[in-house]
């Protein structure tokens, strides 16, 4: 399938998990923030202080991200914010940032270095490849905190439930790179044929473009690639 006839990317839903390592010094007080907001929707001036105030931490966030993301202001009809699109928080439709449509140039590159990384991949030793895709699964964990209260402020999901999507992603890193030492000869019995030769195969899909829904983001990051990461 040709690269430029495949669906556009949004660049903010690219630069997701790698923006997502990217740690917040105050993240405690930001989930405090988060946490605040939840307990206070029924009471809609602290509601909104509240989520004022996990928003203002967001931008200092971002800030120090050196991500092409520009924080949202309160006016969305800046005419001088030449941004394609705008993220904002379901829960009060609260501009949260701005960002780029992706170019179908940009597009090509992302496609063509995703192959190459899918190459060096498969040069890689069985037991070198478990040990980086535990190492993901580390990392996410030991981020499933910041990364859930990001995700709470992009969907507006419970911070629960937001949690949950986080350690799904970091349990199937772990549950694959615990698979790969497995791969050795096996022997699959099929019904007698003469004359005919049988044989399996393990063949990575290679590259792989996922459309569905993002209420689930980090689950999608993983089950995309659940075929290629051994």
């Amino acid at each position: 399938m040709s690269v430029r006839s495949s669906p556009q990317i949004s660049i903010c839903k690219i630069l997701r998990f790698q923006s997502s390592f990217i740690r917040f010094n105050n993240s405690t007080e930001f989930s405090k923030s988060v946490i605040r907001c939840q307990k206070s929707q029924m009471n809609s001036e602290s509601f909104q202080e509240c989520r004022k105030q996990a928003i203002e931490k967001l931008h200092k966030w971002l800030i120090h991200s050196q991500l092409p993301l520009k924080f949202a202001a309160a006016d969305t009809k800046d005419p001088s914010c030449n941004y394609d699109y705008t993220s904002y928080d379901p829960s009060t439709w609260l501009p949260l940032v701005h960002y780029k449509q992706t170019t179908y140039s940009q597009l090509d590159e992302m496609a063509i270095n995703a192959c190459k990384a899918q190459k060096q991949w498969i040069d890689l030793p069985l037991l070198e490849r478990a040990k980086i895709l535990r190492k993901v699964g580390d990392l996410v964990r030991a981020e499933t905190n910041w990364l859930a209260e990001l995700e709470t402020l992009d969907t507006g999901k419970p911070l629960w439930e937001a949690r949950a999507d986080i350690e799904a992603c970091a349990d199937s890193f772990e549950l694959f790179a615990g698979f790969i030492p497995s791969f050795v000869g096996t022997h699959s019995p099929v019904p007698p044929n003469p004359g005919s030769f049988y044989y399996t195969r393990r063949e990575p899909f290679g590259l792989c473009a996922g459309i569905g829904a993002w209420n689930f983001p980090f689950q999608k990051i993983h089950s995309n690639n659940d075929n290629n990461h051994s």
